[in-house]
């Protein structure tokens, strides 16, 4: 039963008792709910309330320290970083020293090995003209050589056709690049030469060529290089 004051109202607290259900609970065998004291709504909000923010505190403070660690440990990395940065630096430079050397090495060694710069050819050109045509110019223009010369009449165009014939039957040039470009006859009747111009082209192989055929051509400093440098893998 409530509780009343004088004046015909309820006493603080007296709402707790009241039981306006008291009937319905009766007829449906229903319990009457528990009232839960202020105190201990409030204790329990309170306690949850500082529990988030005690956690967000204590997430703070853990990252703060994890930072922390981090920076140091990047403090003690940089002079390691920085020596890997310039280590890594030197071996990048004498990589490229290196490829350069290797470029420049190949680069000497085509141009020994090369036909067109070799003594080689001199050598075939000398074997391959008859001795009786004088010649006055041997040039290379790119993979073309060139032979000017003369020779003496009556047999003059014979000697100009068996030269065309050897070159054409040489290894180091292409058989249908073997060309007489100008042919014609100066002097006197007694004394007439033929003037001749003719170009060969050095064939694809030529290189290979002028190896196997350098010792038969009497080339043994340029064979004995040739072979160093097919050796050092340097020539194919």
């Amino acid at each position: 039963m409530a509780l009343v004051d004088r004046s015909g109202g309820l006493t603080a607290g007296a709402w707790l008792d009241l039981d306006l259900l008291h009937q319905r609970r009766e007829r449906f065998a229903l319990e009457r709910p528990k009232v839960v004291p202020v105190r201990d709504l409030l204790w329990r909000g309170g306690l949850i309330g500082c529990v988030a923010p005690l956690l967000l505190l204590l997430v703070v403070l853990f990252l703060f320290v994890q930072g922390r660690q981090l920076a140091q440990r990047q403090k003690r990395l940089e002079p390691i970083a920085a020596e890997h940065d310039r280590v890594n630096q030197a071996l990048m430079e004498a990589t490229q020293m290196l490829e350069q050397s290797r470029s420049t090495n190949f680069a000497i060694a085509k141009a020994i090995a090369d036909v067109r710069s070799s003594s080689a050819v001199l050598a075939e050109v000398r074997r391959l003209v008859p001795e009786t045509i004088a010649l006055d110019r041997l040039v290379v223009r790119g993979n073309v050589l060139e032979i000017s010369g003369s020779a003496e009449q009556p047999n003059g165009l014979r000697l100009v056709n068996a030269l065309l014939l050897r070159l054409s039957d040489s290894g180091f040039f292409t058989p249908q690049r073997v060309e007489l470009s100008k042919a014609d006859v100066f002097g006197r009747a007694e004394q007439a030469k033929l003037r001749f111009s003719v170009s060969a082209g050095f064939a694809g192989d030529a290189a290979l060529v002028m190896r196997t055929s350098l010792p038969l051509l009497g080339a043994e400093g340029m064979a004995r290089r040739t072979e160093v440098l097919v050796q050092e893998g340097l020539v194919k």
